[in-house]
């Protein structure tokens, strides 16, 4: 009965296009839906949210064939007359639906690869192509000489977009506040699935989702929040955008890329066609020669020796710690390190050789704070020693994009210096760890960082000089955050 009830919403197919129309023309919008009463349909998605409450109810619901029904009702949210209730309704079921993979599979659409596929299995005979007048083209390219070249193949279709970037549209200001609260339920679900959240991630609904934190709804709050957490808990790129850190518990790999908080977060393949901006660290072995030159050394240097045995956990991060100064330019001191401008030379080169403002971490001979911090992290992740990455508190002056590491040894939360004096370790409370972390009055220790920081304004869209940590902070309060 509810299988009927919904295919009795679905749009009716597009009408095809008449015989000698204009490919280049747009192809013309799914009709309206058929005459049903919406109260109907938006009661029965309603008992199919309640029945997806339980393992069993997800399993008769989708062997019955209900999520690619829900899939396309969600789908006619983009067309001019779409049932804002009906809608809203079939949002909803799927985000209790979405518990069951093959939901989120369905959310996330058919591969671009599936889309474009010829069934070289006998799939139908290739169409002949007549020219004017019923000449065959290949023959009169022959006849005005063989060296004629054959018309360029059409290009093929671009692939529909994915079901769930749909959600993107019901987090936007104008949205109705439960429309936008359904959609956020419907993003948090669907982020059990990687594929779902990367391409959430690629249609900038984080940045949406931070806008929602400010609504005076408290259920749009909350959903906000659940949404922003399941997204930053499935991309560790989304995570580190949202908190400024990688906690100890959340590893790189590859693929892994790290955006400023004054940068949007979009997909690094989008992020790649622009060189404008701070520079986008992009974490990718598979690609990056020099990233698997240094993890194979690390590998190397912190394997057993027949001698002395496997070495502790604090000597092999301080041994790694030594390596990634000596691969990024060598130690730089305390004061030095404000005129130490070799980095932002090295990342200048990269990029404009590129022309992107995505840099591979390894093609780089000197780092930053940043730079070495990341490559720091990476080195322990696939060595398995646990390691936090920590953005600092400046986006504009000298100590701009400072970040460091944080490990526990012996039961002790610590700083690792990999910059001024590699290898050694700070307790996190300690003088020492503050003034290499630049916080507390550390952070106004260069008169040239504070005087920028203090007197010259943002351009408009940046986020204020504060920190991507206490901006996350805001948005998670102690505690709040599961991670």
């Amino acid at each position: 009965m509810l299988v009927e009830v919904l295919s009795g919403a679905l749009p009716t197919p597009a009408p095809a296009a008449e015989e000698g129309a204009d490919p280049a023309e747009e192809p013309p919008l799914p009709t309206a839906p058929a005459e049903m009463d919406a109260h109907m349909i938006a009661m029965s998605c309603e008992l199919i949210a309640q029945l997806a409450l339980s393992y069993d109810g997800r399993e008769a619901l989708i062997a019955a064939g209900t999520g690619p029904l829900l899939v396309r009702l969600l789908e006619t949210a983009a067309t001019p007359s779409a049932d804002l209730t009906v809608v809203e309704a079939a949002v909803s079921a799927l985000a209790a639906l979405a518990a069951h993979p093959d939901a989120c599979v369905l959310l996330r659409g058919p591969p671009a690869a599936a889309l474009t596929k010829v069934d070289e299995a006998g799939g139908g005979e290739e169409e002949e192509v007549v020219g004017e007048e019923g000449t065959d083209p290949k023959a009169a390219a022959e006849d005005e000489g063989e060296d004629a070249e054959p018309p360029a193949p059409p290009a093929p279709p671009s692939p529909p977009p994915s079901p769930i970037s749909l959600v993107a549209r019901m987090l936007a200001p104008a949205a109705p506040v439960s429309l936008q609260r359904a959609g956020a339920a419907l993003l948090a679900a669907s982020c059990a699935d990687a594929g779902n959240a990367s391409i959430l991630v690629a249609c900038g609904v984080l940045p949406q989702l931070v806008a929602l934190m400010d609504s005076i709804d408290g259920g749009m709050v909350a959903a906000a929040r659940a949404a922003i957490e399941a997204l930053c808990l499935a991309v560790p790129a989304a995570l580190f955008w949202s908190r400024g850190a990688l906690p100890l518990t959340v590893k790189t790999a590859d693929g892994f890329y790290a955006v400023t908080r004054d940068s949007e977060l979009l997909a690094v393949a989008d992020l790649a066609k622009s060189n404008l901006g701070p520079e986008v660290l992009l974490v990718d072995s598979a690609v990056d020669a020099g990233l698997a030159d240094v993890i194979a050394a690390a590998t190397e240097l912190t394997a057993s020796d027949e001698t002395y045995g496997e070495p502790s956990m604090a000597d092999a991060a301080a041994m790694i710690a030594r390596l990634v100064c000596e691969r990024m330019g060598g130690a730089v001191s305390y004061h030095a390190y404000e005129q130490y401008t070799e980095p932002a030379a090295r990342v200048s080169i990269v990029r404009e050789q590129s022309g992107s403002r995505v840099v591979l971490l390894g093609a780089l001979s000197a780092g930053a704070t940043r730079h070495r911090a990341l490559l720091y992290k990476v080195l322990c992740d696939h060595l398995g020693i646990m390691c936090s990455y920590d953005a600092g508190t400046c986006l504009r002056g000298a100590h701009a994009y400072h970040a460091w590491n944080t490990l526990i040894l012996n039961g002790e939360v610590v700083v690792v210096d990999v910059t001024h004096n590699p290898g050694a370790f700070y307790p996190e409370a300690s003088d020492e760890a503050r003034q290499y972390k630049r916080i507390d009055e550390y952070a106004f220790s260069s008169l040239q960082s504070t005087f920028i920081k203090r007197t010259v304004p943002l351009a408009p869209g940046l986020v204020d000089a504060t920190s991507a940590k206490q901006h996350g902070n805001e948005l998670f309060p102690t505690g709040a955050a599961p991670f």
